[in-house]
């Protein structure tokens, strides 16, 4: 259980890098587009509440996305097959300790947010009187909100993986799945796809000298093959015996 505990602890750690750098960084060239349109047109200001509504949608995105590509990027960071104990716990008890790991790395950082809100407002409002939108405070400002909402989504995302791998329906126990591999197997699907474009053709010319150019949509076409590795497994809950199968997917398009 120690085990597991800091295997979802470092991933949970890795998540909150990189949607505080993608997300935070997204966030922070949208505020200031915003900012720098607002005050050509005068049509809007972009206030604090504007800056972490923004950031908390875009950390939420960057996230979906996040967890997306690790589940179908082969099992560098979902394993939940490994994950059995010789004594699992009930599957309320290993929620919560996973839900622990969200409440220590997000829970700091939405009291650190709410602790230090009105020093950054103050701070963030002094640097855009003096025209310096890239300062540290800002950068302070979305990164507390990208953490605790990477944490969120990080605990949706695991609970939805954990519950096809590793907990038991029938006798209500987590981390008691035991998988023997069964086999593998490779699929390949072939699409044939066209993109049309506008592309010059030819041109018009009169007494040697050109007019003008011709343009036409044309369309090419190409083939797509998309590659599908599925590995099977056969699972037997080690509390209560009873059977589950599942596969893992790969799939990539060449």
């Amino acid at each position: 259980m120690v085990k597991i505990f800091f295997k979802n602890f470092f991933r949970s750690l890795l998540t909150s890098l990189v949607i505080a750098i993608v997300g935070g960084i997204v966030s922070i060239i949208i505020t200031l587009l915003a900012a720098f349109i607002g005050e050509i047109t005068e049509a809007f200001e972009v206030t604090p509440t504007a800056i972490l509504v923004i950031t908390i949608i875009v950390a939420a995105i960057a996230s979906f996305l996040w967890f997306a590509i690790a589940s179908v990027s082969g099992e560098w960071f979902f394993s939940g097959e490994e994950d059995y104990v010789d004594k699992p716990p009930h599957a309320v008890v290993g929620i919560l300790l996973l839900l622990l790991i969200n409440v220590l790395i997000g829970g700091a950082a939405v009291y650190m947010m709410i602790s230090g809100y009105e020093r950054l407002i103050t701070l963030i409002e002094a640097a855009s009187q003096k025209q310096q939108f890239l300062n540290p405070y800002l950068l302070l400002f979305v990164l507390f909100p990208t953490v605790a909402v990477s944490q969120v989504m990080y605990f949706f995302a695991i609970m939805i993986h954990y519950g096809s791998w590793q907990i038991c329906f029938k006798c209500g126990r987590m981390f008691c799945i035991s998988y023997s591999y069964t086999g593998y197997h490779s699929s390949q699907k072939t699409k044939y796809k066209t993109k049309t474009r506008k592309e010059k053709i030819g041109s018009v010319s009169a007494g040697g000298v050109k007019i003008a150019d011709v343009s036409a949509n044309v369309t090419r076409g190409h083939y797509e093959t998309t590659t599908a590795d599925v590995t099977h497994y056969n699972g037997r809950c080690v509390r209560c015996g009873s059977g589950k199968k599942n596969s893992s997917f790969n799939t990539k398009v060449g």
